[in-house]
């Protein structure tokens, strides 16, 4: 797993803006994604895929980010599902791991 920690926002959006960020974790397996899991719980923990439907402010982002194409769409799926509660995103996330 790569981290990088204060690198600029701005190569993790399509338009290009955005500060600083804390930590960005790029996993690259599923045991990496599964080490993860106490990250994933925190609740300023932001999950990013491929930064087109995301902008950061210049300020940037001072929590713990997860940039995770695989992770991304299982949440995006989550997320159409009609049964849709915030409070169980958590749960669906780290029962899948």
């Amino acid at each position: 797993m790569i981290i990088e920690k204060n690198i600029s926002l701005k190569n993790f959006t399509t338009i290009r803006i955005g500060g600083d960020s804390k930590d960005i974790y790029f996993p690259e397996s599923m045991k990496d994604i599964s080490d993860l899991k106490k990250i994933l719980l925190l609740p300023k923990t932001l999950i990013i895929g491929k930064g087109s439907n995301i902008a950061f402010s210049d300020n940037g982002y001072k929590s713990n980010m997860i940039r995770d194409i695989f992770l991304s769409l299982i949440i995006s799926i989550y997320l159409l599902l009609p049964a849709y509660h915030v409070q169980d995103l958590q749960s669906f996330v780290i029962n899948i791991l």
